[in-house]
């Protein structure tokens, strides 16, 4: 067994005399033995949000629904429940840059998703959901950290927490997409699916406008049910500074929602009101 590549490594926390007082996240490697090559992962703890039992249960379910559904997913060819350790094809590629300019890759994106959907989990680990304390908390720290004064993250928190009430939940990835794709000859493949969540699929499809710079966009629009979700989740990214510039224009014109317009507002006077195009 031959390791040939590093794709990713864990997090080693270090104290003030420079040694090891802590790890986190997984270790993911290309292998190659006398079977072939492969992709082995494995948990060694968990990471910001999610334990590593959660991670590595909820990765090994998505890529068997995955291959039972014939998405474009590589095979899981074995796994250890006792390591949490998964070996997967090996699928060669390269990453999609965002935001990503050719069109031509936004449909196989859609209908990936429309079916990673509808994955169930009714023997499979339960979901963490989108309202849940532990997403709470990480939302929360982010904008503590974007924006220190009280008075404006703890505003910005209730006013998105107010429409995270009565929300549906279908299955879908709370990391990036494109980042998480692999483009070759045949197309696009997904890999990476620990940091899958159950939430509105609105937070999705916001994620994939942003990652094509594109945010009335039919196809995407036409698969939204509740506009004011997808225009919270694209203020999520618009306050992480995602594509702010083209974001605001579209807010701008189709932002109607009066308490979205004040979270929009306290963005832009807090985050953004050096910049030229503000008053555009």
């Amino acid at each position: 067994m031959k390791i040939i590549e590093k794709l990713k490594e864990i997090n080693v926390f270090r104290d003030s005399d420079g040694n090891p007082s802590a790890q986190k996240g997984t270790t993911c490697n290309v292998i190659e033995d006398g079977g072939g090559t492969y992709v082995e992962k494995q948990w060694v703890s968990g990471d910001w949000v999610f334990s590593g039992d959660y991670e590595y249960r909820v990765e090994k379910h998505i890529y068997q629904g995955s291959n039972a559904l014939g998405l474009p997913v590589p095979r899981l060819l074995d796994f250890d429940d006792a390591d949490r350790k998964l070996r997967i094809e090996y699928t060669p590629g390269s990453r999609p840059k965002t935001p990503c300019g050719n069109m031509r890759l936004l449909l196989p994106v859609l209908q990936f998703y429309d079916q990673f959907k509808n994955i169930a989990f009714p023997s499979g680990p339960e979901l963490h959901k989108m309202d849940e304390s532990c997403i709470h908390k990480y939302r929360l720290d982010q904008l503590q950290f974007i924006f220190p004064e009280e008075g404006t993250w703890s505003r910005l928190d209730a006013l998105y927490e107010s429409f995270l009430r009565d929300i549906p939940y279908f299955t879908l990835p709370f990391d990036r997409i494109l980042h998480n794709a692999l483009l070759h000859d045949e197309g696009l493949f997904f890999v990476d699916f620990e940091w899958t969540i159950a939430g509105p699929h609105e937070f999705t499809l916001a994620r994939i406008a942003v990652e094509f710079n594109r945010y009335d966009y039919p196809e995407i629009v036409s698969r939204v049910d509740d506009l004011n979700l997808y225009h919270l989740f694209l203020l999520r990214f618009y306050m992480y500074g995602r594509e702010p510039k083209s974001m605001h224009q579209y807010m701008q014109q189709h932002l109607r929602n009066e308490t979205l317009r004040e979270l929009f507002g306290i963005v832009n006077v807090e985050k953004y009101t050096d910049e030229p195009w503000l008053s555009t």
